[in-house]
């Protein structure tokens, strides 16, 4: 029994000689212990995936989706004087494009002694352009050459601008500036027909146009 003894006495010394630790050993090595969990810690939330709320991700998408939009070009505004047999003759408002009809429409429309045939009322109108409205009377006693102020409101290709031959349905700045070249270059249009010798202007395009033009 005492020789137990000794033995744990003289393991316990052993154990005291080889594991004990002073005070300042043991915080030190709690300061390395935080250092640790903390490097660990930090390096767990870096590698997180960042988590992106629903609401900022519908801000992203239209915000994307407005940046994508393309403008809307703002049409010219042009003034028409419109006169004749309609209800309420003066000078309106209308957009560049816009047609005889629309110009009528303004004006109030037809009176019942209106006679619309006289006009073109698909053709476009143009920047200061004066509209007569000529009534069932006037069209049938006066003959087309009179002085009764009826526009003819077709483009003369001879002589339009750019941006004239531009308001022709289908001509964009490319085709309006090969018509004017070929007119440059070949003295005029002898006829409307000519016109389909403009590159990019063929049988189709000037069958709808012809009812929008004239020579001079």
């Amino acid at each position: 029994m005492e020789d137990l003894k000794s033995k744990i006495q003289q393991w316990h010394q052993v154990f005291e000689e080889h594991f004990s630790l002073s005070r300042i050993q043991i915080v030190i090595m709690l300061i390395l212990a935080l250092l640790i969990l903390s490097g660990g810690v930090i390096l767990y939330l870096r590698s997180r995936p960042t988590i992106v709320q629903s609401s900022q991700l519908e801000s992203l998408r239209s915000s994307k989706i407005s940046a994508n939009k393309p403008k809307r070009a703002t049409a010219k505004t042009i003034f028409v004087h419109v006169a004749g047999a309609v209800n309420n003759p003066g000078v309106y408002r209308l957009k560049a494009g816009d047609r005889v009809i629309e110009a009528v429409k303004k004006a109030g429309g037809e009176t019942s002694q209106a006679n619309l045939d006289a006009l073109n009322l698909a053709a476009k109108v143009l920047d200061g352009e004066k509209i007569f409205v000529p009534t069932v009377s006037q069209n049938s006693t006066k003959p087309v050459d009179s002085q009764l102020p009826i526009i003819d409101n077709r483009i003369p290709i001879n002589q339009a601008s750019a941006e004239e031959l531009e308001k022709l349905d289908g001509i964009g700045p490319i085709l309006a500036k090969r018509i004017i070249s070929y007119r440059q270059s070949h003295g005029g249009f002898a006829s409307l027909s000519e016109l389909k010798n403009v590159p990019g202007i063929g049988a189709k395009k000037f069958s709808s146009l012809k009812g929008e033009i004239r020579l001079n």
